[in-house]
């Protein structure tokens, strides 16, 4: 499996920092901030599906999806510097039709948050029962954003990507 939907392509890159974080960076890191909010959104909802039928993504590779969520969570909401390691993503429809290399991790949309945190935030410590130190930035970005809000007003097709029902459906 190539393509950019593939789970351990569109999580590329585990940085482990000098304190001992483990932070997955996303392909979408260096596109922009809010194609990399969605797909938290996107990947726990497939996660907590693919749960729900007895397959585990959450911890499919060592739990990168909470280490994406980590970095996406210390980068875009607690506002601090992760790492960013280069990565080309193909597209197009003959998937090689465009390619774009991206060198740093996007500021463009940074610091938006959306109703995406409960559903990983919930399942990691209640399911999955990950120590407090592995899961601080999700933690913190789901305390940023309770009560959850649903679909915002707004221009941007990112105003409905999450309806915010996360603490009513995953809090055990």
């Amino acid at each position: 499996m190539v393509g950019n939907g593939y789970w351990f392509k569109a999580m590329n890159h585990v940085h482990i920092t000098d304190d001992g974080e483990e932070l997955a960076q996303q392909q979408e890191s260096g596109r922009d901030q809010g194609h990399t909010m969605m797909n938290i959104g996107l990947m726990g909802a497939i996660a907590q599906m693919a749960w729900n039928q007895g397959d585990d993504l959450f911890g499919l590779g060592d739990n990168l999806f909470l280490k994406n969520c980590e970095y996406v969570a210390k980068y875009n909401i607690a506002g601090l510097s992760v790492p960013f390691t280069e990565v080309t993503r193909f597209w197009g429809n003959d998937r090689m039709a465009r390619r774009d290399t991206m060198r740093d991790v996007s500021p463009d949309g940074r610091g938006h948050n959306r109703p995406v945190w409960a559903l990983p935030y919930y399942h990691y410590t209640a399911v999955k029962n990950v120590k407090p130190d592995k899961i601080q930035w999700t933690r913190f970005a789901k305390e940023e954003s309770t009560p959850e809000w649903g679909p915002q007003m707004g221009d941007t097709s990112g105003a409905y990507d999450s309806p915010g029902f996360g603490t009513l459906m995953y809090t055990r």
